[in-house]
């Protein structure tokens, strides 16, 4: 949006068709936005679910569900699953009672929390969706909408992520032990291998050669994680 002036968000909106319309609200500033583009999304297609995730949304989710825009929020930091499960359900018209860590709406608008209990323990099962998204970039030929910060072009970093969950507790941080504990059901850290870490960053390379910051302290799992990362 910051790189188009003539970029119109409603009219891209209202030109789009899909099973469903997922919305992130991770970091809480971006609250307003997010709130707004699921109203635009539900003027232009009132027929079509939205779907809130991220930490904020997870916490908030209570507060998310009473929106008109809003039709379902996943909790959690492991919600690839839950989230497969929702959209096969909204595919096959059958109910989401038994979906995992989500939040709903029943039939009369009530809200309705289902137990947040799929919570990953590793992390190894999860590809870096790097590959996927330079073929979208081909396919759609749009890489600008992919861009993730508005100067990318001028520093263009990739992340690789290591860990969900977080060993240390600062005060400043929603996403430490205590608030993932509490907030979230996440009782440990769960990590990706390092070898398979290891293997991300190689992957990513052969792609770009933008620098890779690596996400989570490698030395959380102990130092010999951190070896075998760093020795490729």
């Amino acid at each position: 949006m910051l790189k188009d002036k003539d970029f119109d968000a409603e009219r891209l909106i209202a030109k789009l068709k899909p099973r469903a319309f997922g919305i992130d609200l991770h970091w809480l500033p971006h609250a307003h936005g997010s709130i707004e583009v699921a109203a635009l999304c539900k003027k232009h297609h009132p027929e079509i679910p939205v779907i809130f995730g991220g930490y904020s949304s997870s916490y908030f989710h209570e507060e998310l569900i009473r929106y008109p825009q809003v039709d379902f929020v996943l909790r959690g930091d492991s919600t690839e699953e839950p989230l497969r499960q929702l959209l096969l359900s909204l595919r096959d018209r059958k109910p989401v009672t038994d979906i995992p860590n989500l939040t709903w709406k029943s039939e009369d608008g009530r809200a309705r929390v289902n137990p947040l209990t799929h919570v990953l323990t590793d992390l190894d099962e999860y590809l870096n969706n790097y590959p996927n998204l330079f073929r979208s970039a081909l396919r759609y030929l749009d890489v600008r909408s992919l861009i993730p910060i508005h100067d990318w072009w001028e520093y263009p970093i990739t992340a690789v992520m290591t860990c969900r969950g977080c060993t240390h507790n600062c005060a400043i941080c929603g996403g430490s032990r205590y608030a993932l504990g509490n907030s979230y059901s996440r009782a440990t850290c769960a990590y990706r291998s390092p070898g398979k870490v290891a293997a991300d960053i190689l992957s990513i390379a052969g792609y770009t050669n933008a620098p890779i910051f690596v996400v989570g302290d490698l030395r959380q799992a102990g130092e010999s994680y951190a070896s075998v990362v760093l020795s490729g």
